[in-house]
Parts: structure tokens; C-alpha cells; sequence
């Protein structure tokens, strides 16, 4: 089984050196399936979101990708997690235990991409609100259309 292509607009280089791992993780640990929609750099409410998924039951996914700078990649997730049902952080180093404890406070999942991916913390899912959820959803399937690879 291989992984799913990732419809991208591009990355930035730092940060591109975690997405296939994490691609490859989410695949094999079956968060990310054939019907999965998966989108690198989905422009949303004025930012971009490094990775971001959509089950076929309508599950989101948002993950903001660094190297450094855990406290920037920890605010990135909090807005994220306005709009996504699980939104993420993906780091290469495991952050300190403050740092773990502030992200599970505010339900952010933390992967760690080093040698392998390991999941820190877990992110719980909370459904955002209904209206947010549907504009979202429509976004996924414009930007597919778009992305044809």
C-alpha cells in the first residue's frame, strides 16, 4: 500500500523536509485513506495551513509543520482549532514538557517527526461549529478540483 499524493501548492523548505513522514505516517496508521481529501497549503480565512485533510465522514484535519519556534506552531494549531474538528502541531524535535502540557490545555495534537513519527500528544476531537464545518468542507472540494495531479 502506498501512500496518497498530496495535491500541493507548494512548501516551504524547512518544513517540507517533515511532510512526506507524516504523509507516510498518517497513511499507515489509517488517519488518512484513498477517500481522504489531502491538501498542502489550503488558503483559509486569510492564512494557509501547511497540511490539511477531510475524511469522507467529514472529519478535519489541520497541521502546522516547524522546526523551531514551538510557541508560533502551538498559536498556528489554536486558530486552526476554529475551524478544524482536530487541529495539530508537527515538530522535528520533541518540545518540553511545558510546552506538551500547554498544547494538551488547549487540545492541540503535537507529532513529533525525528527518526520516526511519534505521536506526544494526542488531539481530541471537537467538532467546530455546523456553518464553519460546511464553508470548510466546500473550500476541500473547490481546491481538489483545482488540484488535480
Amino acid at each position: 500500500m502506498t501512500s496518497p499524493p498530496v495535491q500541493s501548492a507548494g512548501a516551504h523548505a524547512g518544513e517540507a523536509r517533515l511532510l512526506p513522514d507524516l504523509v507516510r505516517f498518517l497513511w499507515v496508521t489509517r488517519r488518512v485513506r484513498e477517500s481522504t481529501v489531502v491538501l498542502e497549503e489550503l488558503a483559509w480565512r486569510g492564512r494557509r495551513i501547511d497540511l490539511a485533510t477531510l475524511s469522507i465522514s467529514g472529519v478535519s484535519n489541520a497541521y502546522e509543520l516547524k522546526l523551531g519556534n514551538f510557541g508560533r506552531v502551538l498559536e498556528q494549531a489554536i486558530y486552526n482549532k476554529l475551524s478544524f474538528d482536530r487541529s495539530w502541531t508537527v515538530v522535528g524535535t520533541l518540545p518540553n514538557v511545558s510546552n506538551l502540557h500547554m498544547a494538551e490545555k488547549y487540545g492541540i495534537g503535537v507529532l513529533v517527526v525525528a527518526d520516526r513519527v511519534r505521536l506526544a500528544v494526542p488531539a481530541p476531537l471537537a467538532r467546530a461549529e455546523y456553518s464553519i464545518r460546511r464553508r470548510l468542507a466546500e473550500k476541500f472540494l473547490t481546491e481538489r478540483g483545482r488540484r488535480r495531479v
